[in-house]
């Protein structure tokens, strides 16, 4: 253990030219606690994808895909940005009392939202079936997939709120174990559909649910603070262009490619992506977990822009190499229904390089307030216009070329004006 803090202790100082201060041990620390619940729940949840790509073929396995794909748009007005909202106020709240009533407002707002989101989406189905070209069996599967989605991202944010960065290793680690475990029930029963991994899904959404539960349970109070529900659903909704941006461009093409291309072909891409893009979120997630919170204590975000400058190419080198050695792997494990294709693969390693960059920024400017949260919203909304404008042409005439070089393009953009962002808050 002493040697692995002195490696750390010379890497950091090689990367950023000065000594490790108190402040960046304790939030190395917590990420490496966060990193073995990540890397467990990662294990798991592959073994998961692969297996789910491999039995249920690429068709089945595009439904599945696509029920993530539509669940991440209707989450988002069940949550209206409070989870974010949480973190950025509850890591600054001192005394338990100020904790409490952010988190009971939090859920309070909640249960208000996702109540009436879930009567208007069931009662306006069958309109929005036909807008997302899906069948009427996907879009409640999605319904519930957003609900699971939104109270688990809720409970989650809480405990990053707290801190409680152990609880939450613990929950990240038992997901991937819990939905791996609960898939394999259903392939030794034989009862076998892209179902069985909705299910499986849902199953480990509520284990992490209520394990939260527990924890938050002493700060619910059930009781509506004015005040502060106002200040949550401002800072939240300032979010929501920025959440809705963010779904845009996550999910986007997933649709698309539903709407354009045959099914098998949403099952191969999803492949592809969760090979490597996906791979880049979960490390981001695992990142902002302890990064955001951190990040929202400081007056200034200065310092952490200066640090982000340093390793940035470092970013470049390692995750673009990183994940194509990975997707090279896990695409070979999915089996011959899913074609090894050298180009897709480079286009995808490059892309995720620049989605962890982009996503260093943003996080960055929105934990300065809200005129960063506003401005990092900006960014999102215009990227996600351009990879929903270029989808739309590049997907028909290009196919899965078509929509990894709309996502790539978006993101390039994305990082440019957050480099011109950045060299304002600098200089400010």
């Amino acid at each position: 253990m002493d040697k692995i803090k002195y490696l750390i202790s010379k890497l950091y100082k090689f990367v950023f030219k000065q000594s490790i201060s108190g402040e960046a041990k304790l939030f190395l620390k917590n990420l490496g606690i966060i990193s073995i619940g990540y890397i467990t729940s990662l294990i798991f949840a592959f073994l998961f994808q692969i297996l789910a790509g491999r039995f249920l073929g690429p068709a089945e396995y595009g439904h599945f895909s696509l029920v993530n794909s539509v669940a991440m748009f209707l989450y988002i007005p069940m949550l209206m940005g409070i989870s974010t909202a949480l973190i950025k106020y509850n890591a600054k709240a001192k005394q338990p009392k100020e904790k409490s009533q952010n988190i009971s407002s939090a859920y309070n707002i909640f249960f208000i939202l996702s109540i009436t989101i879930l009567i208007i989406l069931i009662l306006l189905s069958p309109y929005l079936t036909k807008l997302l070209s899906v069948s009427l069996e996907i879009f409640y599967l999605s319904i519930a997939f957003a609900y699971f989605y939104a109270l688990d991202t809720l409970s989650k944010a809480t405990l990053r709120s707290l801190h409680q960065v152990k609880n939450l290793s613990f929950i990240y680690s038992s997901f991937g174990v819990i939905v791996l475990f609960i898939f394999l029930i259903f392939f030794w029963t034989g009862k076998l559909d892209y179902k069985s991994a909705v299910y499986a899904t849902f199953c480990a959404y509520t284990f992490a649910i209520i394990f939260s539960f527990f924890k938050i349970f002493p700060y619910l109070k059930f009781k509506i603070n004015i005040d502060i529900t106002k200040k949550l659903l401002i800072y939240g909704t300032i979010g929501l262009m920025g959440a809705i941006a963010s779904s845009f461009l996550a999910n986007t093409t997933k649709i698309l490619i539903n709407k354009f291309l045959a099914e098998d072909l949403l099952g191969i891409y999803n492949a592809y992506h969760a090979s490597s893009i996906n791979l880049v979120y979960l490390a981001n997630t695992m990142l902002m977990t302890v990064f955001f919170p951190t990040v929202a204590k400081l007056d200034s975000p200065k310092l952490i822009i200066e640090k982000i400058k340093k390793i940035t190419p470092y970013v470049y080198i390692f995750v673009s190499l990183g994940v194509f050695i990975a997707q090279t792997i896990i695409i070979f494990l999915y089996g011959n229904k899913y074609p090894y294709d050298f180009k897709l693969v480079i286009l995808f390693a490059i892309t995720s390089a620049l989605i962890l960059e982009y996503g260093l920024y943003v996080w960055t400017f929105a934990a300065e307030g809200l005129k960063g949260l506003k401005m990092a919203n900006l960014i999102s909304v215009v990227i996600a216009i351009i990879n929903l404008s270029l989808s739309f042409y590049l997907i028909p005439h290009y196919h899965l070329y078509g929509a990894i070089l709309a996502t790539l393009f978006s993101y390039l953009v994305g990082v440019i004006i957050c480099l011109q962002t950045r060299n304002k808050f600098l200089i400010n």
